[in-house]
C-alpha cells in the first residue's frame, strides 16, 4: 500500500532547524542533511514496516525509527492504514522520547 507522507509541525521546525545549523558550519551542508533526511524518508516510504520498532516501545500506535545517513539523526514516524506519519527528526543524542506528545 501507498502511505501519503504527513510530518507534525514540530518535527518540521527542528528538521529547518538542524539543516540551518549545519549550513551555518559549512556552505552547502545543510543541503547535503536535507538530501539524506529525504533519502531515508524515501526509503520508508518504499519500505515502510523496515525501520524497528523505537526500543522500549510497546504502545500504539507503533513508533519506528530510521537512520539518516551521513549524520546523527533519526526519523521517527508511525503507520496508519493510509498514512506515514513522522512525529520526529531527532538527533541520535537528544533525550529519548522528548517527541512523545506530539502523538
Amino acid at each position: 500500500m501507498n502511505h501519503v507522507r504527513d510530518t507534525h509541525a514540530k518535527a518540521t521546525a527542528e528538521l529547518i532547524e538542524a539543516a540551518k545549523w549545519y549550513e551555518s558550519r559549512q556552505f552547502g551542508l545543510g543541503d547535503d542533511f536535507l538530501e539524506s533526511v529525504e533519502g531515508a524518508v524515501s526509503l520508508i516510504l518504499e519500505w515502510p514496516q523496515i525501520a524497528p520498532v523505537f526500543p522500549g516501545w510497546d504502545r500504539e500506535p507503533v513508533v519506528r525509527t530510521q537512520a539518516v545517513a551521513r549524520f546523527p539523526y533519526r526519523v521517527l514516524y508511525y503507520l496508519t492504514e493510509s498514512k506515514l506519519m513522522v512525529v520526529a527528526f531527532a538527533h541520535n543524542r537528544r533525550k529519548p522520547g522528548y517527541w512523545e506528545d506530539r502523538l
